[in-house]
């Protein structure tokens, strides 16, 4: 018996999962508001499923929190037939697709991803990256369709991400970079 995805996700989770469709998406809000499930579990395997041949990467603060946070939940709901990871090799297959896995804790993880070309990614907790591996990875996604889908929880007002992405969503997307933002509460 197959489920519908209307059935698995709150009202919020399905438009986000509906209409990120931007070429930056970005879910923010309070823990366990379930941005993650509609996200991470939901939204970005319908990505990897059906979006544009290439290179993908998911990245974590750490491999280890990626895993946690990530990996593991894919492996519960979609089990070892469609998906698989190997810590050890920093890659993932979920639907036959190949996904390259990166931890982005200092400064130094930006060189780990450069001369990538990317189809899309995925970023967990982004706030906890280094501004420099968000914006590689942007510059990274060159592939025509490419997407990038991350998740957050509240930073400082003054984080990069919230004033140079969230608090500029409309601005940006008026100029040409397709930014879409959801905003999380706890109901």
């Amino acid at each position: 018996m197959t489920t519908a995805i209307e059935d698995l996700l709150s009202p919020k989770q399905l438009r986000t999962f509906r209409q990120s469709n931007g070429r930056i998406n970005l879910a923010h809000g309070s823990v366990r508001s379930g941005k993650s499930v509609g996200v991470e579990q939901y939204r970005w395997p319908a990505f990897v499923r059906n979006g544009p041949p290439g290179d993908l990467l998911m990245s974590g603060r750490t491999i280890k929190s990626l895993e946690r946070n990530v990996l593991r939940p894919l492996l519960t709901l979609y089990g070892p037939k469609r998906f698989t990871y190997s810590l050890g090799k920093k890659e993932a297959h979920l639907f036959g697709r190949r996904i390259e896995l990166e931890g982005a804790n200092d400064a130094r993880a930006e060189e780990r991803i450069r001369g990538m070309t990317l189809a899309g990614k995925l970023d967990n907790e982004v706030t906890l990256f280094p501004e420099g591996y968000v914006r590689e990875g942007i510059n990274r996604m060159s592939v025509p369709g490419a997407q990038m889908f991350a998740t957050t929880n509240p930073d400082s007002p003054y984080h990069y991400l919230k004033t140079d992405f969230i608090d500029r969503e409309a601005e940006l997307r008026a100029s040409g970079l397709d930014v879409r933002v959801w905003h999380y509460t706890l109901d």
